[in-house]
């Protein structure tokens, strides 16, 4: 009786290792380039085709847009009705209510359908693996980004015209989100 005592004690201990060890291995992955980094990213996403996307913005379901380009691709051209978050602020803002109140939005709830876009899509894969981590539950990367939302429906697309380099939405001169 004992002994099976040990040697169950042995296998719990032996599991949690080999669990801990592979679980290391995994979140310490590396890769060679940023292409292999997005390519495993997106197999842990949801794209959506541009095609699909614009069913659901033709309609009632209601969604956000976060464009995750830099400000100046963003004002280039953009989807009506998408809010500009850059990508190395999006997991600063997505949860900062006075972030959202500023903007004059309400902020997203974690269920909510976030479909998120950059130029082509690699950035907008790595965003949402961002947001899901940080528990947003519906988001969906759109396959081909911006560039082939403007292919495919050039009528919606729009432009931001900013004269003397104001600054555009989501950019307050006095904002303290971001890491460094």
């Amino acid at each position: 009786m004992m002994r099976n005592r040990i040697l169950n004690s042995f296998i719990v201990v032996a599991a949690a290792i080999l669990l801990f060890s592979c679980e290391s291995k995994v979140t310490n992955k590396q890769f060679e380039n940023v292409d292999a980094l997005v390519e495993s990213v997106k197999s842990s996403i949801t794209e959506i085709s541009v095609d699909d996307m614009k069913v659901v913005y033709e309609g009632d379901e209601p969604y956000l847009i976060i464009d995750v380009r830099e400000g100046n691709e963003f004002n280039n051209a953009y989807i009506p009705g998408a809010i500009n978050i850059p990508r190395g602020l999006i997991e600063f803002r997505i949860a900062k209510e006075s972030y959202w109140e500023e903007e004059m939005l309400y902020m997203p709830l974690k269920e909510e359908l976030i479909f998120v876009c950059c130029k082509k899509g690699h950035r907008g894969a790595l965003a949402a693996a961002a947001l899901q981590s940080m528990g947003y539950t519906n988001v969906k990367n759109v396959a081909g980004g911006v560039n082939a939302w403007k292919a495919a429906y050039p009528d919606l697309v729009e432009k931001n015209e900013v004269a003397g380099g104001a600054p555009m939405m989501g950019a307050s001169a006095g904002s303290d989100d971001g890491g460094c």
